[in-house]
């Protein structure tokens, strides 16, 4: 039997998705609970709300991560630049004869 025909019979989501490896055990817990008290919509709203919050937290922290790295490697590619312009004028200056 398909899992989406089971739980059309009445059978517990919970049962059907736990020894799935994607939902972590809190997810697990709040779907069992909002198909106990009939708020499974709500309970599935704050799961998603949640995992919302956590994604944004976790992007923040990788961007403030990330920025002081972009700056490190842009500094490195002027400095490379500036140091391929500058260095032949200086070769030139060296050979010039007075």
């Amino acid at each position: 039997m398909h899992r989406i025909d089971a739980v059309e019979e009445g059978k517990s989501m919970t049962v059907l998705i736990q020894n799935s490896w994607v939902f972590p055990p809190l997810v697990l817990h709040m779907i069992s609970i909002g198909e106990q008290t009939g708020n499974l919509d709500e309970m599935l709203h704050k799961i998603a709300s949640f995992y919302e919050a956590e994604v944004e937290h976790i992007t923040d922290r990788l961007r403030t991560l990330l920025e002081p790295i972009l700056i490190l490697i842009l500094s490195v590619v002027v400095g490379v630049i500036v140091l391929s312009v500058v260095l032949p004028m200086f070769d030139l200056y060296d050979n010039i004869n007075f």
